[in-house]
């Protein structure tokens, strides 16, 4: 098949859950023996507007980043231009789509309306708009952030109308889908997301790699990495950390990750006197991902709303490491199958640290979990098998 998959993020620089999904499932098709094509924006500080990234073309128009205004009019006119470009000498058989902007373009041109279309849904791009943006105090500022989350959630539905299948990647993302655009049910389906299980592997010396990192090495190390925006709960997870060194000192926590809320966040460890326990490590580079997750004894998720599948707890189980979470969204799905144990009963402090507590009074009989977590992710959660799932809805689709 001829696949062009349409997004806003890039398989160049894959950070975050977004790009990670589309760079695996582009070059896992490739490897399979599909022609993949990407169109997307151009990536930050580069003019190139063309390159192949494992086998896979990846094609990118400019963006007017000026202001609101001409970054939505540019992403959507030159994401059309683009396409309009690509399909000239090409017969595409599916359009994927995994972002709204891109997708809009795409959808506007007449050149699109006679080839099928999927659309990966992450997550509702409006919520995702207003988890990361607080409202603002002035009026001006509040119709705004209105009229922008009305137009994103309108953008979605838009490019939703127009696919004949909708992905999602989790039971609790079908349902926000269904809930917010009316989608009927029929053409909607469930394919997880994954994890790179051959580079996601358990260590069989997780002192050294503390070592490397710098933990002291006879505490049990706690990690968590993610945006540092409002719905992930960090603060929870700060506030759990002075309840848990009350009772016992034998605890470090690493927090990875950029955002809003890293000086706020600073300020609250500061504020409860945990400096000695708590470690921003900031940005952590994809390459070197695999080892803090090696290295960690627990991951912990205090997500509070819209984890939609969350790469992250598949890949610290992959390495082994067991992932305490928030009943929140994907979490929930994932977590209760492989053992209710690492659900927190709610998504307070007091929650995160009870259940913290009760794993470090039994750290001593943790390896048996160690290797379950593994083979759970081995078994349903690999990104060949996510590839394959996704490749049958592909060839059905173009039917």
């Amino acid at each position: 098949m001829n696949i062009l998959m349409v997004a806003d993020v890039s398989i160049k620089n894959v950070i975050g859950g977004a790009p990670r999904v589309l760079y695996e499932e582009g070059k896992r098709l490739k490897q399979k023996g599909h022609s993949v094509w990407v169109l997307t924006r151009q990536v930050l500080n580069s003019d190139t507007t063309e390159e192949i990234v494992e086998g896979v073309k990846e094609f990118r128009y400019r963006i007017l980043g000026n202001n609101p205004l001409t970054y939505i009019l540019s992403s959507v006119f030159n994401s059309r231009r683009l396409f309009e470009k690509m399909v000239k000498g090409k017969n595409f058989d599916v359009i994927n789509f995994h972002q709204p902007f891109s997708a809009l373009g795409v959808n506007l041109s007449k050149k699109s309306r006679d080839i099928k279309k999927i659309y990966t849904f992450h997550s509702p791009a409006f919520k995702e708009y207003e988890t990361r943006n607080e409202v603002p105090s002035n009026t001006w500022g509040r119709c705004y952030y209105r009229l922008n989350s009305y137009f994103r959630k309108k953008m979605e539905r838009y490019n939703l109308k127009r696919c004949q299948k909708i992905r999602t990647l989790s039971e609790y993302m079908k349902r926000e889908l269904l809930s917010c655009h009316g989608i009927v049910d029929e053409k909607v389906v469930v394919v997880p997301g994954g994890v790179d299980v051959d580079r996601f592997t358990p260590s069989s010396d997780r002192l050294k790699l503390k070592k490397e990192l710098m933990v002291p090495i006879e505490k049990t190390l706690l990690l968590s990495i993610r945006n540092l925006v409002p719905r992930m709960g960090l603060e929870n997870l700060i506030y759990a950390m002075a309840d848990v060194v009350k009772k016992t000192r034998d605890v470090y926590l690493i927090l990875g990750g950029e955002g809003a809320l890293g000086e706020r966040l600073k300020g609250l460890v500061g504020e409860l006197g945990l400096g000695l326990f708590v470690r921003f490590e900031g940005f952590i580079a994809e390459d070197k991902l695999p080892l803090y997750y090696q290295a960690a004894d627990l991951f912990v998720l205090p997500t509070k709303i819209l984890e939609g599948f969350g790469l992250v707890t598949v890949e610290s189980l992959s390495c082994g490491t067991p992932v305490l979470g928030t009943p929140i969204g994907a979490t929930k799905e994932i977590l209760a199958r492989l053992d209710t144990r690492l659900l927190f009963d709610g998504t307070e402090p007091r929650d995160i640290s009870e259940r913290i507590l009760y794993f470090l009074n039994r750290k001593s009989n943790m390896e048996d979990l160690r290797g379950k977590c593994r083979q759970f992710v081995v078994d349903n959660y690999s990104w060949d098998v996510v590839a394959q799932k996704l490749e049958e809805i592909l060839v059905e689709v173009t039917k």
